[in-house]
Formats: structure tokens, C-alpha cells, sequence
């Protein structure tokens, strides 16, 4: 299976904004039997949104300030290094794979500094 997993470029219009993007991602993570990896995409997606306090985005609403901002707020919040660093890493790979597919091309890749845990 390939390490990387793209939805189908049918309906690309529900795929515009980042829930309908990582819904479509997450589907599609489940059929291939990623079934761990969806649900840290939707509970990655869950806590963005939450945090910008908002039901969606959409790409013109999404940038680098804001993911700093985002990451400082689970700082912030004095969660572990490890929670930080699995709300980061799948933020950052959820737009990568958007940026791949052409549909968020609002950030250039995404280069955080991400905690890896030992």
C-alpha cells in the first residue's frame, strides 16, 4: 500500500474546504483499512476547528500565523509534548496532501518544528 493516500478527484467541489477535505481523506483511509489514521485526521480536524471556533475553513482562511497560533494554544494549555506533537504532525500531513493534490494551495509545504517523542 502506498504511504501516501489521495481521495478521488470525483466531487471535488465537497473537497474544497478542510472538513470535506479530510472527510474525503479519511474515507479513503478507511477503505484501505487505515482506520487509526482517519480518526486521528477527524480528531486533528475536531481540535483546529475548535480552536479557531469556527464549523469550517476554507483555504484563503488558513495560514502559517494561524497554525503557529493553533500550535502555541496547545502549549498554552499545558498539554504534553506528545499531544502537541500528534495534533502537528497530522495538521501538517492533512495540508501537505492537500497542497499534492492541488486543492490547498494556500501554504507552501509545511515545515514545523515537530517534538518527536523517544
Amino acid at each position: 500500500m502506498s504511504s501516501i493516500i489521495f481521495p478521488p478527484k470525483k466531487n471535488v467541489h465537497l473537497r474544497k474546504s478542510l472538513s470535506g477535505w479530510v472527510q474525503a481523506l479519511s474515507d479513503e483511509l478507511t477503505k484501505c483499512g487505515c482506520f487509526r489514521t482517519a480518526r486521528a485526521y477527524r480528531t486533528t480536524l475536531k481540535s483546529f476547528l475548535n480552536f479557531c471556533g469556527k464549523k469550517d475553513l476554507f483555504p484563503g482562511e488558513i495560514t502559517e500565523k494561524l497554525i503557529i497560533a493553533y500550535e502555541r494554544s496547545l502549549k498554552e494549555r499545558k498539554l504534553s509534548l506528545n499531544t502537541i506533537s500528534f495534533y502537528m504532525r497530522n495538521l501538517r500531513a492533512i495540508c501537505n496532501k492537500g497542497n499534492k493534490q492541488g486543492l490547498f494551495n494556500f501554504l507552501r509545504k509545511i515545515r514545523l518544528h515537530v517534538y518527536i517523542p523517544k
